[in-house]
C-alpha cells in the first residue's frame, strides 16, 4: 500500500464533497453499524476493485464499496490521519486478526477435547450433527432414563416432513412429566425461533455438534 496514494473514489452524489483518500476519516453513527476510523487502503484489483479498507485505532476493520460512503449514515469527514498513523492502524488491524485466529484455534481445540470426552462417556449414542442422529439418540436416552421409573411407557420421536422443517416431535402417554422429558432431550435443540426478528438463532453446543441437533422440540403428553 502506498500511503500517499490519492486516487479518487467514484462520487455518486453531491454529498459529501471531501475527497476519499488513504488516511481520510470515515464515520458511521448508526447504532447497529457504528464505525469511526480511517481509510487504510484503496483496493484497485480483483473482485474488490473499487472497494476501500477501513480501519480504526482499536483494530476494527471494514471493507466497503467506495460508493456507499456517499450516502447516510456514512460520512466522509474533513480530517485525516498521517501516513505514520495509517501504519499504526494497519498494525492494529493485523494484531486483532491474529488474536482472533489464535482464539478460534484455542476454542476449536477445547471443543474437540470436550467432544472426545462426550463420545467416550456415551458409547451407546451415534455420532452425527444433524436431526437424524438427534432422533436416534433421543429415543435411546428416553428409553434408558425411564426404563425403571416409568416401565412400559413408550415414546414416539419423529421428524415432521416438509420443506424447511427441522424440528422433532416427542409424544408419549402417561409416565414422566413434560419437564422430566425436556430435561433428557432438550439439549438436542440447536436453534430457536426469535419472533422479534422473525429468524432462527443458533443455540448449538458441543453436544449438538456431536450427537445431533434440531431447530425445535415439540412435546405432547397424553
Amino acid at each position: 500500500m502506498n500511503a500517499v496514494n490519492t486516487a479518487r473514489a467514484a462520487n455518486t452524489s453531491t454529498y459529501p464533497t471531501a475527497e476519499i483518500v488513504v488516511g481520510r476519516r470515515i464515520n458511521n453513527s448508526a447504532p447497529s453499524m457504528y464505525f469511526d476510523g480511517f481509510v487504510i487502503e484503496l483496493l484497485t484489483e480483483g473482485y474488490y476493485k473499487g472497494y476501500l479498507r477501513l480501519g480504526s485505532l482499536n483494530g476494527d476493520e471494514r471493507v466497503v464499496p467506495a460508493s456507499i460512503l456517499r450516502s447516510l449514515p456514512w460520512r466522509v469527514m474533513d480530517d485525516s490521519c498521517t501516513s505514520d498513523e495509517v501504519a499504526f492502524i494497519l498494525a492494529a488491524v493485523a494484531a486483532k486478526k491474529s488474536a482472533a485466529v489464535r482464539a478460534r484455534a484455542a476454542k476449536e481445540a477445547r471443543e474437540a477435547a470436550e467432544q472426545a470426552e462426550l463420545i467416550k462417556a456415551n458409547p451407546d449414542l451415534v455420532v452425527g450433527r444433524y436431526r437424524d442422529s438427534a432422533v436416534v439418540n433421543m429415543r435411546t436416552l428416553l428409553k434408558k432414563a425411564f426404563a425403571v421409573s416409568h416401565k412400559g411407557v413408550r415414546f414416539s420421536v419423529t421428524q415432521p416432513r416438509g420443506s424447511g422443517v427441522n424440528s422433532v416431535d416427542v409424544r408419549w402417554t402417561g409416565g414422566p412429566s413434560e419437564d422430566e422429558v425436556r430435561a433428557i432431550v432438550g439439549k438436542f435443540q440447536s436453534s430457536r425461533f426469535n419472533s422479534m426478528t422473525d429468524s432462527h438463532e443458533s443455540t448449538r453446543s458441543v453436544w449438538t455438534d456431536t450427537f445431533g441437533g434440531c431447530s425445535g422440540i415439540f412435546y405432547t403428553r397424553k
